[in-house]
């Protein structure tokens, strides 16, 4: 078991969660996106029970830092998406892209 890896991808599921709440604000979520964060929910029970039980055997805590780590690439992800989206002129789109593709988000918001 890596607990780090275990941190981030609870992380990475709880902002997810949280990512599509924020986005239905007062009109609510639509039947996919529901469904969606149920998903994310069951699947975020696992590595939440699988944490705590390893701690409980005995093993090791995940490095603190490892949680700031996750929380600062998630919000800088949603940043280049929001980047992407609006206006730039060719070359800071192209730089975007590189960056965005670095980090493994597919949409650019543009073709």
């Amino acid at each position: 078991m890596d607990p780090n890896a275990n941190l981030r991808e609870q992380i990475s599921l709880a902002h997810a969660i949280q990512t599509t709440l924020a986005a239905a604000g007062d009109n609510g979520l639509s039947d996919q996106a529901r469904r969606h964060n149920e998903q994310r929910g069951e699947r975020l029970a696992e590595p939440v029970l699988a944490l705590c039980a390893w701690r409980a055997s005995g093993g090791f805590a995940p490095d603190p830092q490892t949680a700031a780590a996750a929380l600062v690439g998630d919000a800088l992800r949603d940043d280049i998406r929001q980047a992407l989206q609006g206006d730039s002129n060719d070359a800071e789109h192209d730089a975007l892209v590189a960056v965005a593709e670095a980090l493994g988000i597919t949409s650019t918001g543009r073709p």
